[in-house]
């Protein structure tokens, strides 16, 4: 007969041994979860890496929106993405994956984000918005019509921020029929999301440097053959300044409405008036305008002031003292931001001359045809002897 206390200690021991073997199964599982997670965390962290180093290996903005969205969908393991960028109000197709049929009709590459309230909440929150089922989901015609085209079951919308500045929405997709979007999943599309912001503003900044750059040249191109043009223009201008037959000087024009120095002057005058150029930057017209001349300035300033021009004629003296006829023609006008005084100056003295010998040859004229009148008249030795005196007294 078998021993009763034996076949108890069996079964307890059995019992014992079973609760061990759970007990242990239960801690392989638990390590094999645990090993099955880290692993897929590893694979995560490998594949965020991958992504994080395949858009920083590049600054331009389309291959890093096409990186951007190939990524993602490998990362999740999803079949459709697509990066819409913000414009003001307005959503332009940045990338996608798989590529956009060339035939998609334009509303799918540019639209205004009124017409798409599911994105306009995400950037407008700054959080994820999940439509899990878009066949029974509260769509906009145009929202309707992208996923109808795209074949879109389930849509993922993440906002690409930089700071609490909204860039533009990752939409991720899945095809054919709805998913479930893990927490895990949301987190690592978020991170993606960020990578991709940082992304985008170092494309911006470096297409804003290239597009900065390209204008600075194009500038400097600009503003070089301007100088060349000035310098051209400046030869010419001095060419014909200093070979023109009469004197000019360029004068300083005050607030108060008077002639101030001597600015610029070509070397007819230096010539006429035998003063170096260096010697006339620090003369006013007072320096050259002789003293019976000197009366008429006052007037001739008030012309200046109300008409902007004035012809005049005076006596200015030379360096040696030589007194010079000349007519000036004067006229006001602006120099960048300055008013100054044209004047051109004529000697005259030939002209003078010439007027005063027409003024003798008019006298001796008249003198001599008074003098044949009285010859043609009777009259007295007497009356011609008086006659005579008088001219004589006249001349």
């Amino acid at each position: 007969m078998p021993d009763i206390n034996d076949e108890a200690e069996a079964r307890r021991y059995n019992a014992e041994l079973k609760k061990r073997v759970a007990e242990l199964e239960d801690v392989v599982t638990e390590r094999k979860q645990a090993a099955d997670a880290l692993h897929r965390r590893t694979e995560e962290l490998t594949t965020l890496l991958k992504v994080s180093h395949a858009l920083s290996t590049t600054l331009e903005m389309e291959t890093v929106l096409q990186t951007a969205t190939d990524s993602a969908t490998d990362l999740i393991g999803i079949e459709s993405a697509a990066i819409y960028l913000l414009e003001g109000e307005e959503l332009y197709l940045g990338a996608t994956t798989p590529p956009l049929d060339p035939q998609m009709p334009e509303t799918f590459r540019r639209a205004l984000i009124v017409d798409h309230p599911h994105i306009q909440k995400s950037v407008s929150t700054g959080l994820p918005v999940i439509l899990a089922d878009t066949a029974t989901a509260d769509l906009t015609a145009a929202e309707r019509a992208i996923s109808e085209e795209r074949g879109l079951r389930t849509i993922f919308y993440i906002p690409i921020l930089v700071g609490k500045r909204a860039m533009g929405i990752l939409i991720l997709g899945a095809i054919g029929k709805p998913r479930a979007i893990s927490e895990a999943e949301i987190d690592l599309c978020r991170t993606t999301a960020n990578l991709v912001a940082v992304s985008i503003q170092n494309a911006s900044l470096h297409g804003n440097l290239i597009q900065h750059s390209k204008e600075l040249k194009n500038e400097i191109r600009i503003r070089k053959r301007s100088e060349e043009a000035l310098r051209e223009s400046e030869e010419k201008y001095r060419e014909l300044f200093n070979n023109a037959n009469d004197a000019i000087l360029l004068w300083e024009w005050t607030k108060q409405d008077t002639i101030g120095r001597c600015i610029e002057v070509n070397d007819v005058a230096c010539q006429m008036y035998g003063y170096s150029r260096d010697e006339f930057l620090k003369m006013t017209p007072d320096d050259l305008t002789a003293q019976e001349s000197a009366q008429q300035m006052p007037g001739i300033i008030k012309k200046l002031s109300g008409n902007r021009n004035a012809t005049f004629e005076v006596i200015d003296v030379a360096k040696d003292g030589f007194r010079i006829p000349v007519e000036i023609s004067s006229h006001l006008f602006a120099l960048g931001e300055k008013t100054v005084l044209l004047s051109i100056v004529r000697d005259i003295t030939d002209r003078k001359k010439l007027e005063e010998m027409q003024r003798l040859q008019s006298e001796i004229t008249a003198n001599m045809s008074e003098g044949v009148s009285l010859l043609q008249k009777p009259f007295s030795p007497q009356s011609l002897a008086e006659k005579v005196r008088e001219i004589l007294d006249e001349g």
